[in-house]
């Protein structure tokens, strides 16, 4: 298995907003920006990876924490 696989977290999961707070670490934001590129042209990797992290930190109550030149 790959060194990045977090199998249980998916982009379904991200851009529904089905992630625990505490599941989401650093780690699991660089593995979802990786998983987008692989599965998408740039530009739309760039954008859902955005809005799914957006409703994210919506959902989790964490809207501070996101901050979109540092994504």
């Amino acid at each position: 298995m790959n060194a990045l696989a977090k199998p249980d977290i998916t982009i379904e999961d991200f851009e529904a907003s089905n992630i625990e707070a505490e599941r989401f670490d650093h780690e699991a934001h660089v593995y979802m920006g990786w998983l987008y590129v692989r599965e998408y042209e740039l530009t739309e990797a760039l954008s859902r990876f955005d809005a799914g992290l957006k409703r994210l930190v919506t959902k989790l109550g964490a809207e501070s924490k996101y901050h979109a030149t540092l994504t």
